[in-house]
């Protein structure tokens, strides 16, 4: 399953059937690039007509920025999956994560359309909203199913290993607060 418009359809119609064909065969370079297309859209969707040559660089610099930042996001994923993944015995999946987690962005092309809605008055503001937070959502349960169809994992363990790092990061941050807060009292006593 190579063909990137099949990849495409099936993402946005038949995400498990497609996800399980990609797991066989991932196409890693054509989830690269959908990621460099998403991350150059969130560019587009903020852009303002350039007033001049400084106005123009930034805006360049700006779509540079997006597009090595949504790379690096999408590494920065895939390698700390990969590290929690080992924890449960899972490892060895990135490149079908890599794969999965770039097709399952699909969705955000439609985010540009539902941003005109905002130009018109309250009723067009407010379904561009919904609109935009219906995608957001969408992308949110693709990501999900992309973990779980890359990893062999159940919603469950998905959400166990999504929810690792949030409950480490606060029981460090507590910690630290902790530690620091009473080596502040033993140097001020």
């Amino acid at each position: 399953m190579s063909n990137f418009l099949d990849n495409f359809y099936g993402t946005l119609f038949h995400p498990d059937r497609t996800f399980e064909g990609l797991k066989n065969d991932p196409p890693l370079f054509q989830g690269f690039l959908l990621v460099i297309f998403v991350s150059m859209l969130a560019s587009f969707i903020n852009f303002q007509p350039p007033g001049g040559i400084f106005d123009f660089a930034f805006f360049s610099a700006g779509l540079f920025f997006s597009v090595i930042t949504g790379i690096s996001s999408w590494l920065i994923l895939a390698f700390f999956l990969e590290i929690i993944a080992c924890i449960f015995k899972q490892q060895g999946h990135t490149k079908v994560f890599l794969t999965l987690s770039a097709f399952s962005l699909i969705p955000w092309l439609f985010l540009a359309p539902t941003q005109l809605f905002k130009v018109w008055d309250l009723p067009g503001t407010l379904l561009g909203i919904f609109l935009g937070f219906a995608i957001w959502v969408w992308v949110i349960i693709l990501s999900i199913k992309a973990i779980m169809k890359a990893y062999d994992a159940s919603f469950g363990r998905v959400l166990i290993i999504l929810l690792t790092p949030l409950i480490g990061s606060s029981i460090t941050t507590l910690w630290m607060i902790y530690f620091f807060s009473t080596l502040i009292r033993i140097l001020s006593n």
